[in-house]
Parts: structure tokens; sequence; C-alpha cells
């Protein structure tokens, strides 16, 4: 048994417990070799779907027009990585302009 000699007006110092009420952040980046082109932070609670995916890609092609001149008249690649919403007839129409 481990007992230790404590006065009883000395209070057992609280412990730090985290906090169960934050939730996850999803963060959407997309680079280029220069740097990067864009950085989404996406709200508490949403999930990557075909509608949010095709806002993102709009918001996408307006920064390059912005601050890539001449990018999209090259053709752009995108690397997906672990997205299926580009799959979506929805989202196929919007990378279709990348072309």
């Amino acid at each position: 048994m481990n007992m230790k000699w404590q006065y009883s007006s000395f209070s057992r110092p609280k412990k730090a417990r985290t906090s169960t009420k934050t939730g996850k952040v999803m963060l959407t980046s997309v680079f280029h070799v220069d740097g990067p082109l864009l950085l989404e932070w996406l709200p508490t609670g949403t999930t990557v779907t075909a509608a949010t995916y095709c806002a993102t890609l709009q918001i996408l092609r307006q920064t390059i027009k912005n601050l890539r001149l001449g990018i999209l008249s090259c053709g752009v690649i995108l690397l997906y990585d672990n997205a299926r919403p580009h799959v979506a007839v929805q989202c196929q129409t919007v990378l279709w302009q990348f072309r």
C-alpha cells in the first residue's frame, strides 16, 4: 500500500484531461512546383462529397487563372490522393474545363 503523509488542508493536484469536444479538421491543399496554389480548410464535420469537391475545383481554377498565368492553356494534370469524388459525373464536367 502506497501511503504518503499529507496535511488535511492540501488537496491533490488535478490531472490534465484532454477535451473530446474538439473535432477533426480537414485541409485540402493543392501544390505547384513554384509553391502552394490552394489551402482550403473544410468546416468541422464536413465530408468531401462531389458537391464540395466541385466547389473546390472551381476555386482552384480561379486561383490558377490569377496566380499562374498560362498554365491552363498548356493543360493541368491533377494527382488525386485518397479522393473518390473525382469519379462522379458532376465532377467530371468540372475537371474537363482544366484540359
